[in-house]
């Protein structure tokens, strides 16, 4: 039995580190985001590690704020992508939430692929930087870029007709219109919809993206979007990384504290697929070259930050070295489909690439 001396030197630790991450969150969050994005991309760049697994729930505590420290960081540079993909993307003057949504959405979309596209194991990452994942993590990704335009937003699990099925896609409230609007990146589309006062769903905006999606992925969403009003909310979104520090924070204090001996047990909502993927084993995540996998988050970033003619340089560079994980070699030829383009042309390109 763990000691009792054991117990509090761990919880101070815990809270030790909890506190300081967010001294140095708030620290960063009070300059303006462009002003570190530099800095935030080199660390980016230059920690192949975000790729890497986090350890598991009986590593030591020190593992333990090494992984806190690497996951928080990992969400700073996703919050800062986020802002300078809204940046190259500007909402229209006078658009209605639904378009401001799809302004945003459109471009992230073609910067991420599911695993109905790469059939994958499932990996605790940071999609913006992966660019792979499932419904849940997609739309996650998709809820950190929309929380700062609409003060925040959630993720909502319905549950499947099958015990292990189910979906997760993200909402926002929408001031202007008094409800809230309900957005979906995981199908081969963009798809907005809201309720309406009976609970019926209706879609606002759907636009696909790349290659159609089996009949199947395709079934499900309809069926699961039909009922919308099941959802129930399992995540939430701050509107800053400095709001999302403060979160992680309350709830770390919240952690630390006894519990009761009676506290009944979470209830955590489905957040499975809307379609099996398509039927292949799933591809390993790990064991990309570590110069390989610095050049492909550099490929990455340079997608959210518009530039796509580079991003597909890089895509197609690190497809000739032959060094990723093969469900990220998948998805660099994914999205290189998505920009419209082959690596044919790529491989050219790549030769007049800088080095990593």
């Amino acid at each position: 039995m763990r000691s009792i001396r054991t117990t509090r030197t761990r919880r101070l630790a815990l809270a030790l580190a909890a506190t300081g991450t967010l001294v140095l969150g708030t620290l960063a969050s009070i300059g303006r985001t462009p002003l570190l994005w530099p800095a935030l991309r080199a660390v980016a760049r230059t920690s192949p590690g975000w790729l890497d697994p986090h350890p598991a729930p009986d590593a030591g505590t020190f593992a333990r704020m090494r992984a806190l420290a690497a996951h928080t960081t990992a969400m700073a540079v996703q919050y800062a992508a986020m802002e300078r993909l809204r940046a190259a993307h500007p909402e229209p003057a006078d658009a209605d939430d639904a378009t401001r949504i799809m302004t945003v959405l459109m471009p992230l979309r073609r910067a991420l692929v599911t695993q109905w596209q790469v059939a994958h194991a499932a990996a605790d990452w940071p999609v913006a930087l992966a660019g792979l994942g499932w419904c849940d993590q997609v739309n996650g990704t998709a809820a950190i870029a929309l929380a700062p335009v609409f003060g925040g937003a959630e993720l909502v699990g319905v549950a499947g007709r099958e015990p292990t099925g189910g979906h997760s896609f993200g909402r926002v409230w929408s001031a202007r219109e008094r409800r809230w609007l309900y957005f979906d990146v995981w199908g081969d589309a963009v798809t907005v919809l809201a309720l309406d006062a009976r609970g019926v769903p209706h879609v606002l905006a759907h636009a696909r993206i790349g290659d159609a999606a089996p009949a199947s992925v395709r079934a499900g969403l309809a069926e699961i979007y039909g009922r919308t009003a099941q959802g129930v909310v399992h995540n939430v979104l701050a509107p800053s990384f400095g709001g999302y520090l403060l979160d992680k924070w309350r709830s770390g204090m919240r952690r630390l504290a006894p519990a009761p001996a009676a506290a009944p047990s979470a209830v955590v909502a489905s957040s499975g697929d809307a379609a099996p993927a398509r039927a292949a084993t799933p591809l390993p995540v790990r064991g990309s070259d570590a110069r390989t996998a610095a050049a492909y988050v550099d490929g990455r970033l340079r997608q959210l930050e518009g530039d796509t003619a580079r991003a597909r340089v890089a895509y197609c560079g690190v497809l000739r070295d032959g060094a990723l994980a093969p469900a990220l070699a998948g998805a660099a030829r994914a999205l290189v489909g998505q920009l419209g383009a082959t690596c044919v042309e790529g491989a050219q390109l790549a030769s007049r690439a800088p080095s990593i």
